[in-house]
């Protein structure tokens, strides 16, 4: 008699990773009042998508101006040729 074989485990399921949140920074100031006004100003860009994340640089605080979640890279080009065209120069890709 041969023994049979012992029946094969599937591995554990592992989670998939959650994707990743794309944002581009526009700008960032030592100063609120400054970074509202930046925010106002980008609004009509991006209804609804621009957002200040307050921070610290060293002990002083710092407020970012964001614009996202954007869905996709390409995404994230289109809006960085918009915000070069209103000349607010070329903003940096932020991931959470």
């Amino acid at each position: 008699h041969v023994p049979e074989a012992m029946p094969k485990r599937a591995p554990p399921a592992v989670p998939a990773p959650s994707p990743a949140t794309l944002y581009l920074q526009i700008g960032a100031s030592a100063e609120r009042r400054n970074a509202e006004l930046l925010s106002r100003r980008l609004e009509p860009l991006a209804p609804g998508k621009v957002r200040i994340v307050q921070g610290e640089n060293g002990m002083r605080a710092l407020y970012r101006v964001h614009i996202g979640p954007l869905p996709s890279i390409e995404d994230a080009d289109q809006m960085s040729r918009r915000l070069a065209a209103m000349g607010l120069g070329e903003p940096h890709v932020v991931i959470y």
